[in-house]
């Protein structure tokens, strides 16, 4: 099995000036191998492992060429990411 380096993993949280709007933020990356080249289609999955039901709260991205990839609309909690 190949090991994949992720780097560059920001959680962004999109703070709103009108309160009744959720609150939500994105995690975007890059994917590289161990040569530090960008590995493209890489399925990339985060799930919140702080919601009471983790399995229903996965979110799905695949890499571009670049190896990069972006996860938007996300509740508030910790992540778990699996490429």
């Amino acid at each position: 099995m190949k090991r994949y380096l992720l780097i560059a993993i920001f959680l962004l949280p999109a703070f709103t000036a009108n309160s009744q709007q959720p609150l939500v933020g994105s995690i975007q990356g890059t994917i590289r191998d161990q040569r530090g080249a960008p590995l493209s289609a890489a399925a990339v999955t985060a799930t919140n492992i702080d919601s009471v039901e983790p399995e229903n709260h996965r979110h799905y991205s695949v890499t571009d060429q670049r190896g990069i990839f972006q996860l938007v609309d996300l509740a508030p909690g910790r992540y778990s990411i699996v490429v």
